[in-house]
């Protein structure tokens, strides 16, 4: 097949972006249009990345593209293979067992981190800006439209984390959180709304301000959310009974 011939993902919003006039670096512009495409499941985990049909795709040079698919193995999302070249990451079920458990470490201490450093005022902004994702989500269900849940997930975690002021931080959970397939949280039925509940538990425990309540609600989620995947790629429903509020004892 030729590559006039394929249908360009990033045509009509595919990938997030459009196909439009780059805006800032051309390498900027591809890794935010490649990565979004894959956070948004485009590409399959295993599927090879061509670097001319990206190009053309996006209207670019080959080299920008290079360099774009380098900064996406940098950051977990691609793997590189000999004569094979880049592919989507892809994980076993292992894999996704053993990140979860990762993020169960560093993602409540980045909470309990945020909490502690946090002033009042301080939390009083955060606060407002979980709730105003919150309400973006809760829009997005309320039209079933469920693409930007992924990006407003993120976005959610983001806002908390990022309060510890740790970029290193940060950005290690980021490319763990790259490694997985968000694209699940709108293709699992009832995953959405499930997290949005999660969510809305952890907003009252950021409420409180107390740093070891924020944290243990957090691990929670974490915890269950990994119980529930499980459960998912075992061909169980999700979530599993055990796999509920975030006021239930911890698995």
């Amino acid at each position: 097949m030729s590559l006039s011939s394929e249908p360009n993902i990033f045509e009509h919003g595919g990938g997030g972006q459009g196909k439009k006039t780059p805006s800032g670096t051309k390498r900027t512009y591809a890794v935010q249009a490649v990565r979004q495409a894959i956070i948004d499941g485009l590409y399959a985990p295993g599927e090879r990345l061509r670097e001319e049909k990206l190009a053309a795709d996006l209207d670019i040079s080959p080299t920008p593209i290079r360099e774009a698919l380098l900064i996406l193995e940098a950051q977990g999302l691609v793997e590189t293979w000999p004569r094979r070249g880049a592919t989507v990451v892809e994980l076993t079920r292992d894999d996704i067992i053993d990140i979860y458990r990762i993020r169960n470490v560093l993602e409540p201490f980045a909470t309990r981190a945020a909490m502690e450093r946090l002033t009042p005022y301080d939390r009083g902004r955060l606060l407002l800006d979980l709730r105003e994702t919150h309400r973006e989500w809760a829009d997005a269900l309320r039209e079933d439209r469920l693409e930007p849940v992924p990006r407003l997930n993120w976005h959610f975690h983001h806002l908390i984390y990022s309060a510890a002021n740790s970029s290193h931080l940060v950005e290690t959970i980021e490319r763990l959180w790259n490694k997985l397939p968000h694209y699940w949280l709108r293709s699992i039925p009832g995953r959405a709304k499930w997290a949005f509940d999660q969510h809305d538990e952890i907003i009252a425990a950021v409420e409180v301000g107390d740093s070891d309540v924020a944290g243990k609600a957090m691990s929670r989620h974490i915890s269950s959310a990994a119980e529930g995947l499980t459960a998912y790629l075992n061909g169980d429903d999700f979530p599993p009974a055990s796999a509920g509020h975030l006021t239930a004892p911890p698995a």
